[in-house]
């Protein structure tokens, strides 16, 4: 597939505002609330971009892989119920 520039450019804006939130956003919340809920939002907002782009990209269709991972999702959704009902945790 060939690269597309405005699609690289958006990838490093995301980038961009990643960084901005992981630097300033915790930092600034400490004096200005309404300043760092704004950061981390644009910055979430960056997060979301960047995965769906990526995701985009990098996503190549095919059933027998579909299929080997959803039978991987079951299996460790299914061990970790029955670790957490071993242990007590749950209720059920």
């Amino acid at each position: 597939m060939e690269r597309r520039s405005n699609f690289e450019a958006y990838r490093i804006v995301c980038i961009l505002l990643i960084v901005i939130m992981h630097t300033f956003g915790a930092g600034v919340g400490k004096w200005n609330t309404q300043l760092g809920i704004f950061i981390n939002t644009v910055g979430n907002i960056g997060v979301t971009g960047f995965v769906l782009l990526s995701g985009y990209f990098g996503i190549r269709l095919k059933g027998k892989k579909l299929a080997k991972m959803d039978l991987m999702l079951i299996f460790w959704s299914l061990a970790a119920y029955a670790s957490t009902l071993l242990a007590g945790i749950s209720e059920s």
